[in-house]
């Protein structure tokens, strides 16, 4: 079935229906709810106390604090993809080491906005069959954060 919202012309009020509507031969619709708006609070914009769900949803997905998520898929062939929470735009680094310290990769520096599950592809397909280590660090305002994790290639 259809949902549809209708609201009758002429009604004296602000009814609004909400009906579940199924087409074969003919279209049948059967009130599932009418609900009935007339004595309804009105929304003043200017009070404090309102809140605009377009603006609490904007900001839904920027997360309160930094956090670290790891690497996914791991073990990988030949990408895997780094994520972190960020609560403000950040500029992050990523590095990766082998087994013994050693520098083998450096992505670039890149400026990230701020929210949840952002990512960092790791193409690794000029490196070896092994386990690497990887520092990220993510510069904030004021603010330093650095993350370790292992990631192993399978070639």
């Amino acid at each position: 079935p259809n949902i549809k919202l209708t609201i009758p012309l002429g009604s004296g009020g602000p009814l609004y229906n909400i009906q579940a509507c199924e087409k074969n031969s003919t279209t049948v619709c059967s009130n599932i709810v009418q609900a009935d708006f007339t004595n309804a609070p009105v929304i003043d914009e200017n009070d404090p106390d309102w809140t605009d769900d377009a603006a609490a949803s904007k900001n839904a997905g920027v997360p309160e604090e930094f956090a670290f998520l790891g690497n996914f898929p791991n073990p990988f062939n030949p990408t895997t993809r780094i994520e972190v929470d960020l609560p403000e735009r950040a500029e992050v680094r990523v590095i990766v080491y082998d087994i013994l310290g050693r520098q083998v990769m450096v992505l670039p520096a890149q400026t990230v906005e701020a929210g949840a599950r952002r990512g960092f592809e790791v193409n690794a397909s000029s490196l070896a069959s092994g386990t690497y280590l990887y520092r990220l660090t993510a510069t904030m305002e004021g603010e330093v954060h650095v993350a370790t994790g292992r990631m192993v290639l399978v070639k």
